[in-house]
């Protein structure tokens, strides 16, 4: 019982507290409805020119906020006169947003790559709806900007929502995106500290375990 109660309280060291993790929402916003997704068969589906118009930070102190998303594609409503762009691939496992974020000084560039590692795909001949998540690396000039360490891993989960009526397109049946969203999290990285208490910790059960055995 000991040992087991032990063990949970390593393992318990290496799960971060969630009010620790950094988020960065990239959504549509007010940007309104524009890019294409296409249905490709074969369960896969590739999107671009998505609009992003929208960053939301939690978990920055200071920086916490909602920031402008420009960018190199024009926005449908609202926002800026500019948005910036989505890109997936699920056949390729990719995943990508450009744009810039000016009141963080940050310019245009790719503000996130990422790997698809799962993904739904749900189309109809009126809608589609697309679901993915995986892990991602951000830009470290927009990570600074926001006092966050640069080299912090991060995962996402997204969403895109779109309707048609579906048209046939160069590659499948496309849809026109309406309502995008991808939460981004910090995967926090456990201090060396806590990492030298944890294996003190599993040393210090080996050794009782080989006296025992022995």
């Amino acid at each position: 019982m000991k040992k087991a109660a032990f063990v949970a309280l390593c393992m318990g060291l290496l799960v971060p507290s969630a009010a620790m993790a950094a988020v960065l929402d990239f959504s549509t916003g007010t940007g309104g409805a524009g890019g294409t997704v296409v249905n490709v068969g074969g369960g896969d589906a590739l999107g671009f020119d998505i609009r992003i118009d929208t960053l939301v930070v939690s978990g920055a102190g200071a920086f916490d906020g909602v920031y402008n998303v420009d960018g190199a594609v024009a926005c449908a409503t609202g926002g800026g006169a500019s948005c910036g762009a989505l890109s997936f691939d699920t056949s390729t496992g990719t995943l990508s947003i450009v744009g810039s974020v000016p009141a963080l000084g940050v310019p245009l560039t790719t503000l996130l790559s990422g790997t698809i590692d799962s993904f739904m795909f749900f189309p109809s001949t009126t809608s589609a709806a697309m679901f993915a998540s995986g892990a991602d690396t951000k830009v470290p000039i927009l990570l600074t900007s926001l006092g966050l360490n640069p080299s912090s891993p991060y995962s996402f989960i997204g969403s895109s929502l779109s309707f048609g009526p579906a048209v046939v397109c160069e590659g499948g049946s496309c849809y026109t995106a309406i309502s995008t969203d991808i939460l981004n999290t910090e995967v926090p990285i456990p201090e060396p500290g806590t990492l030298l208490l944890l294996g003190s910790g599993l040393l210090g059960l080996a050794r009782r375990a080989r006296k025992r055995n022995g």
